[in-house]
């Protein structure tokens, strides 16, 4: 078996305050094309198991210019209202049991929920609307498209 070489890969993207980056990490299927292993938390169009085409900059940095092929999974933002442990802890137990996985960013409560293709995106999306409902969580769908 050979062994996956992990990489970052950076993406910039647009804010009210000028261009940010941020960075994910992917691992190498092809020579500048890699996969993306993780959840992005402020670029909207690529999602865990996207593969892009990247370049390189002066310095060597990965950075990617475009998608290459669609992994089929969703990413949903999350944040809980108020931030309540014990219920966060039983609603992420949950999503997992449902099938999905996450990334957290404690320290604001919020966390990047990754849908698998398998995994009914309707069936979460209800299932975190009753939540949102009962005031209990925020979230926002990013849905991919063309970088």
């Amino acid at each position: 078996m050979t062994e996956e070489i992990f990489a970052k890969v950076f993406f910039y993207y647009d804010t009210d305050g000028g261009s940010r980056a941020e960075s994910v990490w992917a691992v190498e299927v092809s020579p500048l094309s890699y996969e993306i292993r993780n959840c992005p938390w402020h670029v909207s169009n690529i999602t865990f198991g996207d593969v892009v085409e990247c370049y390189r900059d002066d310095e060597g940095i990965l950075i990617a210019a475009r998608l290459v092929k669609d992994g089929g999974h969703r990413n949903i933002l999350v944040e809980f209202t108020p931030k309540d442990e014990e219920f966060a802890e039983q609603f992420l137990k949950e999503l997992n049991d449902l099938g999905c996985t996450y990334e957290c960013f404690k320290k604001y409560s919020l966390y990047a929920l990754n849908i698998p293709p398998e995994v009914q995106l309707g069936v979460i999306i209800e299932f975190l609307s009753q939540a949102r409902t009962e005031q209990k969580i925020l979230f926002e769908l990013l849905k991919p498209s063309s970088l």
